[in-house]
């Protein structure tokens, strides 16, 4: 059983710098500018925004029907800040994968594993080259109407099997491993919301505090990641 408690080191860390964290905003790409390098398709393109957005606002771009999943698709991987080259890939497959993302948007009753497995799925049958498991669980985080399956990205990943005290999630050097199964996936995401109830915040909220800050000036709890991943899991 996972030890939410003052007596687990990494958990009390979390707390203290979850209970500080300040908010992401509007982060990643500018999402049409960085759109319009990868198509020039102007019904795709004028529904997108020019700027940067937050987590919320793109989660509502997402749920409108009038967004094409095309749409959906670029202003996530904007928001993200994937790589141009790893994007274009992914991109010239579209024929491939927006029968299948689609149906994630309108399945109001498909599970977060079932969701899982369908971008999975598209993974390993090629349709989604240049998109590991941290970039995929943003399609199912985003484009799901219920938004409860999280972001599986190598600081989330790193966090629950820190606090947990054990590799629950595989990973391949710093990035999540595509071999993490639908199953591994429904266990990651009842952390995060078992997380939220001991502190009192809801299952997104969990992951962007767990996701912290990054960059030159990193937040708190990912300085921590950084100082204890490698002691704790020998990496």
């Amino acid at each position: 059983m996972m030890d939410l408690s003052d007596t687990n080191p990494h958990f009390a860390s979390f707390k203290r710098a979850a209970a500080r964290h300040v908010f992401q905003g509007k982060v990643g790409r500018k999402i049409k500018p960085w759109a319009s390098k990868i198509t020039n398709d102007k019904d795709i393109l004028c529904k997108l925004p020019s700027s940067q957005i937050s987590r919320g606002r793109l989660a509502e771009l997402c749920e409108s029907s009038d967004v094409p999943i095309e749409s959906c698709f670029l202003a996530i991987m904007a928001w993200g800040g994937q790589r141009m080259d790893h994007a274009r890939l992914a991109w010239d497959q579209r024929k491939d994968w927006t029968a299948d993302l689609s149906h994630l948007r309108h399945k109001a009753n498909l599970s977060r594993s079932e969701a899982y497995q369908v971008v999975k799925k598209l993974r390993t049958r090629g349709s989604l080259p240049g998109l590991r498991p941290g970039y995929f669980t943003k399609l199912v985080f985003f484009l799901c109407p219920k938004h409860d399956g999280y972001v599986m990205d190598q600081w989330i990943a790193k966090s629950v099997n820190l606090i947990c005290g054990e590799a629950l999630i595989k990973l391949d050097g710093d990035f999540v491993s595509d071999d993490n199964s639908p199953q591994v996936y429904e266990q990651f995401c009842q952390i995060i919301d078992t997380i939220g109830i001991a502190l009192g915040f809801g299952g997104p909220e969990v992951e962007e505090r767990l996701f912290s800050k990054g960059g030159t000036k990193p937040g708190e709890w990912r300085r921590y990641v950084k100082a204890n991943w490698k002691l704790v899991f020998k990496q």
